[in-house]
């Protein structure tokens, strides 16, 4: 198995550290495991996109779009989860750990706002390596009980130090779970990713001089929303909330604007986030298509997916 595809198990493993997540994660389980069947295709994982926020919701529709928000970081783990079944075996992963990410890579993405350093929000970082580095590891025949990031850890951070960032694309994705939230920071964002001079305008630097968005292989950064929400999907379909204005704006995107559900002629299912942004076709989903037997056999690398680190 390739490195790559190690942080992604990884990722994903880390996920199940959310207590929120892993408390939901039983009911989670069921419903994924009922829509995917016994053999699913790769199409069938990588269609479980337009399921997850109904899953998400399900047995839970009497909360209220307030209480949702609380329930934010929870969305933004099931994100992370489905992006690394879909994306593993092929050139991508996706984190919320900085830990997970090459170093030149953080550099990259800092932004400085008159001198003085600032967060961003907690987006999801997808990376897309295009280059030849992406070398093999030998994995025992029993991993029950085996925690990757601690045995793999070497092997991964000597892989980040080969990492040229001209091979290398970046993705912020931000789960969203209330549509208020959805528009000014993603903007905000968007725009100074986009690789504008702004530190001759608006004193915003970004990156350093050796390692910042024009380095990257599009020669920025891209930057994507992804929401549930709940509770007024029909008038997110309609394009009025949170404003038919807005909703233009949000398409503008240079990641795209998506949900966990079907499509609607304003927002685009999260499915479609794979060809629209990596240009993966094919072969999302595939290597747990191929393997979803083993899903439920403990000493497979592929039981650590869909099962908490014991």
């Amino acid at each position: 198995m390739d490195i790559i595809s190690i942080l992604n198990i990884i990722s994903a493993q880390e996920c199940f550290s959310n207590q929120s997540f892993n408390d939901n994660w039983p009911r989670y389980k069921a419903f994924i495991n009922n829509y995917l069947g016994e053999y699913p295709s790769s199409k069938k994982v990588q269609n479980l996109g337009m399921e997850l926020s109904s899953i998400f919701t399900k047995n839970d529709t009497e909360r209220g779009q307030s209480e949702v928000s609380v329930t934010g970081n929870v969305w933004s783990k099931f994100i992370n989860w489905y992006l690394n079944i879909c994306l593993l075996g092929t050139n991508s992963w996706a984190v919320s750990s900085s830990q997970l990410l090459p170093p030149q890579v953080v550099r990259a993405l800092e932004i400085r706002i008159n001198g003085e350093k600032v967060s961003r929000s907690k987006e999801i970082v997808v990376v897309q390596y295009t280059g030849a580095e992406n070398v093999d590891v030998v994995l025992p025949n029993d991993l029950s009980g085996v925690n990757l990031k601690k045995t793999y850890r070497e092997a991964y951070k000597n892989f980040f130090k080969k990492i040229d960032l001209q091979e290398v694309r970046v993705i912020l994705l931000s789960p969203k779970t209330i549509a208020s939230d959805m528009l000014a920071i993603p903007l905000f964002w968007n725009f100074c990713y986009k690789g504008n001079k702004l530190n001759t305008v608006f004193d915003i630097e970004i990156g350093n001089h050796k390692e910042n968005p024009e380095i990257f292989k599009d020669n920025k950064v891209y930057y994507s929303v992804v929401t549930v929400p709940t509770g007024r999907e029909d008038k997110i379909k309609a394009g009025t909330i949170p404003g038919k204005a807005q909703i233009n704006k949000l398409q503008l995107l240079d990641g795209g604007f998506y949900w966990g559900r079907k499509p609607s002629d304003k927002v685009k299912s999260f499915d479609n986030f794979f060809l629209d942004n990596l240009d993966l076709n094919g072969f999302v989903g595939k290597e747990v298509s191929e393997n979803y037997e083993f899903t439920n056999y403990s000493r497979s690398v592929y039981y650590k997916l869909f099962n908490p680190q014991n």
